[in-house]
């Protein structure tokens, strides 16, 4: 044999129930480390999601200063292209007036040098006759 005594039946039982206690508090102590684990998971994902939440908002505040940013600029570009509009129309009216007076003004001239020539013929032809 081996030399070592063959144990008795109380001893394979008591033997057995200490390999039992022990199986017991492993998984008692796995159990544990579970719970901790599952609470700590929970923790992380509450605070992601607190972070996303706060990103959210973050963003949203900027969208929305942006978003009164461009608003403003866009009224103050309205206003200059309306500015604009009203001095094109006033530089129009302006030719416009420039051209009536140059057609007056060429008319005018047109009829002087019209009667001149008129009266230029008359000279010739008399002094011709």
């Amino acid at each position: 044999m081996s030399g070592q005594p063959t144990p008795t039946n109380e001893q394979q039982r008591m033997g057995d129930a200490a390999v039992a206690h022990q199986l017991g508090l492993l998984t008692g102590t796995v159990q544990q480390l579970h719970a901790a684990l599952t609470t700590r998971i929970d923790d992380i994902r509450s605070d992601v999601r607190s972070l996303e939440a706060s990103q959210r908002r973050s963003m949203e505040n900027i969208e929305s200063r942006l978003t009164q940013r461009i608003d403003g600029l866009e009224k103050n570009v309205g206003r200059r292209i309306d500015g604009l509009e009203t001095r094109v129309g006033d530089l129009e009216k302006e030719d416009k007036s420039r051209l009536k007076n140059n057609s007056k003004a060429g008319g005018v001239s047109g009829g002087v040098v019209a009667a001149l020539v008129a009266g230029a013929v008359e000279v010739i032809r008399i002094i011709g006759r």
